[in-house]
């Protein structure tokens, strides 16, 4: 009876103690924390210790709070002389911030302070780049489109190599042409973007995680490459997990990412057509362990639920899947996100029988595709005005594109002297054809 009291009590300590470590996903041990650390940093006298109260102020609080302290943060480590502190929080700012244009103006002038070239050029493309990913959300915004061709055309030194001007470069051409477009274009951008993203050092993830972000979602669309979505989505795992490693070293134990990591195995979950039966399990528990220990992270799973869609469709499970589906599509999505569920739908209706639900699937199926093919116009008439004037500007190659283009250059000139030696060849021949035929006459 004794040992059985002392493992009850040894089980509690650890389950209390793991309570501690999870805080962070805890609301009212979370508020109660930070109410502790406001009242530590009233007394708290250097501007480092004031630094790192702050922060661990800032990971307890919402997105509101985060946005209040974010500011003093940035002042707070320019007291202390924490530059890279500055970098980091004028990032997040970057992010909270995206659809003002007077603040973000703001945080270009406080960025263009930063002494190293390379993290001043990496911040400043990251808050643009934030910028205009938030207010390309709708695909019919003129006044961004304007702006974007207005930039691409004469923001950008065309006939440069700087690294960053390249990334924003390809950045605003893929959201002009429309990440929820296709185009072949489009997909060079992409291609190339990545080259030089893969030269980035490992301090510049927020210009990763923007790629890897882009190309995931444009990636996994019903008829996408799907295995290359995945493979983005776990470079991200991976840059998340570099982060929190860093974190924990900086003492910050209450950085919090797992909705990031939710985002992540959602849309890996989303691309099952590719996933081995052990990849679908696995990325399926780790939803369930974030949603389970994340109160955020479980609201979200429940009103979009698409993570469980996709897994019981994909574990053939139609008749669960069905009531999921549904209630998936009653979020705003996008054309494509909404695309893959209809076309899920309506395979899954036809599989146990349901024609109501069939025909209704295939209905919105069909004005999702003509959606598509209304945005195919617009693709195909930007990518061509982009074609005739930047595509072939030195800024826009990559080395493979490069490779290519020499290549194609060599092909061409071969071609052109095949074409010339069988236009000499055929005047020739109607030489002599129609010497041929007067012989005969006479």
């Amino acid at each position: 009876m004794g040992s059985k009291l002392v493992k009850t009590l040894l089980a509690f300590l650890l389950t209390l103690s793991c309570g501690f470590q999870l805080s962070a996903s805890n609301g009212m041990m979370k508020d109660a924390m930070k109410d502790a650390y406001i009242k530590r940093l009233r007394i708290l006298t250097t501007a480092r210790d004031s630094l790192a109260a702050l922060y661990n102020i800032y990971d307890l609080s919402d997105r509101a709070d985060k946005m209040k302290y974010a500011w003093q943060i940035y002042e707070t480590a320019g007291r202390a002389d924490d530059i890279s502190a500055q970098i980091d929080i004028l990032r997040n700012l970057g992010v909270f911030y995206a659809q003002s244009d007077s603040v973000v103006e703001q945080l270009l002038a406080m960025a263009s302070k930063i002494p190293n070239n390379d993290a001043r050029n990496a911040t400043k493309t990251f808050i643009l780049n934030q910028k205009i990913s938030r207010k390309a959300v709708d695909p019919h915004d003129n006044d961004l489109a304007l702006m974007l061709i207005d930039s691409i055309v004469n923001s950008h030194d065309l006939q440069g190599n700087n690294v960053y001007d390249k990334i924003a470069l390809l950045y605003q051409i893929v959201h002009y042409i429309g990440v929820e477009a296709e185009g072949s274009l489009l997909v060079e951008t992409l291609d190339n973007y990545e080259e030089l993203i893969n030269k980035l050092p490992e301090s510049d993830y927020p210009l990763k995680n923007q790629f890897y972000t882009t190309s995931a979602i444009f990636h996994s669309r019903l008829n996408g490459d799907q295995r290359r979505s995945v493979n983005y989505d776990k470079k991200l795992l991976e840059v998340i997990g570099m982060l929190q490693q860093m974190y924990a070293k900086q003492r910050r134990k209450y950085r919090n990412y797992d909705t990031n990591k939710f985002i992540c195995y959602r849309r890996m979950l989303s691309n099952f057509k590719v996933l081995t039966p052990e990849e679908l399990e696995q990325y399926h528990d780790s939803v369930k362990v974030l949603v389970l220990n994340d109160p955020d992270v479980k609201k979200a799973a429940e009103k979009d639920c698409r993570a469980e869609s996709y897994y019981l469709y994909a574990k053939g499970m139609y008749q669960e899947a069905i009531p999921y589906i549904q209630k998936a599509l009653d979020n705003k999505l996008s054309v494509y996100q909404r695309l893959k569920l209809c076309d899920m739908l309506m395979k899954a209706a036809k599989a146990i029988g349901d024609e109501r639900t069939y025909v209704t699937a295939m209905e919105d199926l069909v004005k999702n595709e003509n959606l598509i093919d209304s945005m195919r116009v617009v693709t195909s008439r930007r990518e061509a005005m982009l074609r005739n004037s930047v595509a072939n500007a030195p800024l826009m190659q990559s080395q493979k594109v490069k490779h290519r283009s020499g290549r194609h250059t060599s092909l061409e000139l071969t071609l052109m002297v095949i074409s010339s030696v069988l236009a000499v060849l055929l005047i020739i021949y109607m030489v002599l054809l129609v010497r041929l035929r007067n012989k005969m006459k006479k």
